[in-house]
């Protein structure tokens, strides 16, 4: 079996190893071997049993993916080599070997130590619906008892409800609910609410400082990117530059005053006749100065971050003391069921892994660091820094370290359910370090040459870290893999572009006539909706495709188009596919 030499290092190399696999190059193979070379005594120890690995990733089809493959490979070993007992021992254990869920894991942790955490032993966890609907009453109650003035706090509720609510509580509710969902996605919920109500109780405005500089500061940096380029190098653009060049991370707020100023003075008196080719095109970039220049000190001792942090601190004091009691509240009517959510099973599995208060591991996590001796993880740029924190509690350090986590930051689709793809940024480049390994895959053997240059060629200018956080360099972009082997879908064989844009244009008659009027021509393509129109268009060259022969990549061989070979993907399908 041939490996890339890529492959071949993630697959035999030691200590913590981070996978960064683009589209098509083989990551699941590379993990399945991986594992398989741990169950052998070609890692420089012992081999391991497969009851001594934790392999997990976050959906129910992944996980089944990868019990499907390690298992397919056992049996090929065993088959291959029949008197060796190790293989027949692995299929053996297979049924109990912690390959799953990381929630499917955490379930069953909290399970054994149920007690330890007072939880009824017959728990069960909450489907996503149920736990919204309880989550949403749990929050009715509370506030029909804050409306009613039953304690302390309600006054500063029905006051918070009164200047944000908006005509209602309907916004309060929505920011209680995100703020205790966010909460339970890091590592102390608690410790996070109750600092941040510290700093409530604060009269100067460090937190909105603090915040503002950061925020300007990326903006600064965005803009010298934006002034830098040559339709902004003259008479406006470039002093404007020059401004902003002055300020570091270190400046005062003080210091981004004057040059904010200064940039102001300067779309004030462009050179005479230049405005429309000079100042017009950096409008946005003017806007955005004389608003960052609001929110500084003048020099008549207006001070507005002081005046929006005395405006804002009650209503953030409120929000935060009512996301606590709904968070305790919550807690205990889920307990009074016997359930737990999503949520709960990472907090419970924190407090059995990790010592709050000491910051290490306990006694449960370093039991399970002896017992484990490799940690694989799949899809780690949709991790969550609670999730991050558990595995990192259930591996080893230093020499011992054995963590193989894979993923893809630009595949990271999950931020909506709060994962933070920085987290896997943050280890791409702290394993770059000696004893660990950042390694990027990037030979594809799923795509046609000319459709892999194609996306190189897009998202090479795309994707940049100042835009998206992302940098789409050699060790993103994607490699044309076994050439050789794959010769049919070279563009030596054919050239041909791989990536069609077809464009409706609409026509006066279209502009101006009502979706769904009918004038009696409804036969018409012009009378019919806009998802037909393009559905018309699809259909049509899916057809011809079709009736073609087109050729693709099927089964190792380069075949005919069959209809199980096209897709159709649409940003909102509910009301179109058909």
């Amino acid at each position: 079996m041939s490996f890339t030499a890529a492959q071949e290092k993630a697959i035999t190399s030691t200590g913590n190893i981070l996978l960064t696999a683009g589209a098509g190059t083989g990551k699941t193979h590379t993990l399945v071997e991986r594992c398989l070379r741990c169950l052998t005594a070609g890692t420089g120890s012992p081999p391991a049993s497969i009851q001594e690995i934790l392999m997990v990733t976050f959906t129910e089809a992944a996980a089944a993916e990868m019990r499907h493959r390690i298992r397919a490979r056992l049996e090929k070993e065993a088959q291959g080599d029949p008197a060796n007992r190790h293989w027949q021992e692995q299929l053996a254990l297979f049924e109990t070997a912690h390959i799953g869920t990381l929630h499917g894991f955490c379930l069953e942790l909290v399970r054994q130590h149920f007690h330890t955490l007072s939880l009824d032993p017959q728990l069960a966890v909450m489907p996503k619906e149920e736990a919204q609907l309880l989550s949403e009453e749990t929050l009715e109650l509370l506030l029909e008892e804050h409306y009613t003035g039953t304690s302390a706090s309600s006054a500063n509720v029905t006051a918070l409800v009164r200047a944000h609510g908006r005509n209602g509580d309907a916004t309060i509710r929505e920011m209680v609910l995100k703020l205790h969902n966010f909460t339970q996605t890091l590592p102390d919920p608690d410790g996070w609410l109750a600092g941040h109500k510290a700093a409530t109780a604060e009269t100067a405005p460090a937190e909105w400082t603090n915040l503002f500089l950061t925020g300007f500061e990326a903006w600064r940096q965005e803009q010298l990117i934006v002034l830098s380029s040559p339709a902004h190098q003259n008479e406006v653009g470039d002093p404007c530059s020059a401004q902003l060049k002055i300020i570091t991370p270190n400046s005062t707020p003080k210091q981004i005053a004057t040059a904010l100023a200064a940039i102001q003075a300067i779309q004030k008196n462009p050179p005479r006749g230049r405005k429309g080719a000079w100042v017009d095109p950096l409008e946005a970039f003017f806007k955005d100065a004389a608003f960052l220049a609001s929110l500084l000190p003048t020099t008549g001792g207006k001070n507005p971050l002081q005046e929006d942090w005395d405006w804002t601190r009650p209503g953030i004091a409120a929000l935060l003391d009512l996301t606590v009691e709904f968070g305790e509240r919550f807690a205990r009517a889920k307990r009074e069921t016997g359930m737990l959510d999503f949520h709960d099973l990472e907090q419970h599995t924190l407090t059995l892994l990790w010592d709050r208060k000491e910051k290490e591991p306990t006694e449960i996590a370093r039991h399970w660091r002896d017992r484990l001796k490799h940690v694989f993880v799949d899809e780690y740029q949709d991790i969550n820094a609670a999730q991050d924190l558990i595995l990192t509690a259930l591996s080893r350090d230093a020499e011992y370290a054995n963590r193989f986590l894979v993923g893809d930051v630009k595949q990271s689709i999950y931020r909506f359910r709060l994962a933070d793809p920085t987290i896997f940024q943050d280890y791409s480049t702290r394993w770059q370090a000696a004893g660990s390994h950042s390694i990027p895959l990037v030979d594809n053997f799923r795509s046609h040459e000319s459709l892999l240059g194609f996306v190189n060629s897009v998202f090479g200018d795309l994707m940049r870290p100042h835009i998206g956080g992302v940098a789409y360099d050699d060790r993103a972009r994607l490699v044309f893999g076994s050439a050789a082997t794959r010769a049919d879908l070279s563009c030596a064989n054919d050239p041909s572009p791989r990536v069609e844009l077809h464009l409706r244009r609409r026509t006066a008659k279209q502009e101006t006539q009502p979706h769904g009027e009918d004038d009696g021509q409804a036969e018409e393509p012009e009378n019919i909706e806009e998802s037909a129109r393009e559905a018309r268009i699809v259909a049509a060259r899916l057809r011809e495709l079709k009736q073609q022969e087109f050729k693709v990549w099927r089964d190792g061989k380069s075949l005919p188009v069959a209809w199980k070979d096209m897709a159709v993907l649409l940003r909102a399908p509910s009301t179109k596919s058909e």
